[in-house]
């Protein structure tokens, strides 16, 4: 065979490489593609059903979360402690986070710049001010949280509107425990 037919010979053996190469090329951008898309998805649905995000707007939780950060919180939380950070939905849409204070069951009492819950004061390391009562609020002290109900505040006790104002809230009301920022 000469040279020239060797050369044409083996420049058409190559082209159909060439094309199943490119073709596996696209299969595999295809196949990225896919895998892109799925985890995509799983994350969206990550997000929507087990974790929320919201911007922190005042400062009634000064000084553990400030004005304008963003926050985690876990979704359906089933149990609730004392102590917990949580989001809460208020009937008028909008959305607070807020400590728990106390649970259902507990007794709420609010005297001379501290807070009782079961007729002893709490130590509340995190509260900036003193705790007193508001006197716009709706609550009457002492006060024994009933089932599904939940007393909750704000750190910054001064300029909190929380449960002093408008009364325990209901579990229902609840959207999730923070999970940090």
């Amino acid at each position: 065979m000469s040279d020239t037919a060797k050369n044409i010979y083996d420049s058409e053996a190559r082209q159909p490489g060439l094309r199943v190469g490119r073709a596996v090329s696209r299969s595999r951008v295809l196949e990225i593609i896919g895998v892109l898309a799925v985890l995509i998805a799983l994350i969206a649905s990550v997000l929507f059903f087990f974790l929320g995000v919201s911007r922190v707007q005042g400062n009634s939780m000064y000084p553990t979360y400030k004005d304008g950060e963003i926050v985690w919180y876990f979704r359906n939380f089933q149990e609730y402690s004392r102590g917990d950070v949580i989001m809460l939905r208020m009937p008028g849409g909008e959305s607070y986070i807020k400590r728990i204070t106390a649970v259902p069951g507990d007794m709420v009492d609010v005297d001379g710049g501290k807070l009782y819950v079961n007729g002893r004061a709490v130590n509340e390391p995190y509260a900036d001010g003193e705790t007193y009562r508001k006197e716009d609020g709706i609550m009457v002290y002492p006060y024994k949280l009933p089932k599904g109900k939940y007393f909750v505040m704000g750190d910054n006790r001064t300029v909190s509107e929380d449960s002093r104002n408008f009364g325990p809230v209901s579990s229902v009301q609840i959207k999730g425990k923070i999970a940090g920022q």
